[in-house]
């Protein structure tokens, strides 16, 4: 992950990789833009992960827009209940 005008991550987004994002997190929350354009595969745990960077850039006066979110996060999101919560960007 690189620290840029928008954070962009690879591969899974799931259970093993939970902690390698969040220690992460304090680099690039304040930009706010996240890139999930390539994803390879993403689950509940990926979703919730979304939630809590969401929830921290809030929490410093900002937001989480959340870039190239493939049909299955938005479905997933969807299922969960939990996609007006989160701010997706482009279709």
């Amino acid at each position: 992950m690189q620290a840029t005008a928008i954070t962009r991550i690879e591969g899974p987004l799931n259970f093993s990789r939970v902690v390698e994002v969040l220690s992460g997190s304090h680099q690039f929350i304040s930009v706010g833009k996240f890139d999930l354009s390539a994803i390879r595969s993403m689950d509940s745990v990926g979703i919730s992960l979304l939630l809590e960077l969401s929830r921290r850039a809030q929490k410093i006066g900002g937001s989480l827009e959340i870039h190239g979110a493939s049909p299955q996060v938005r479905a997933l999101a969807d299922f969960f209940k939990v996609k007006p919560l989160l701010r997706f960007v482009d279709p």
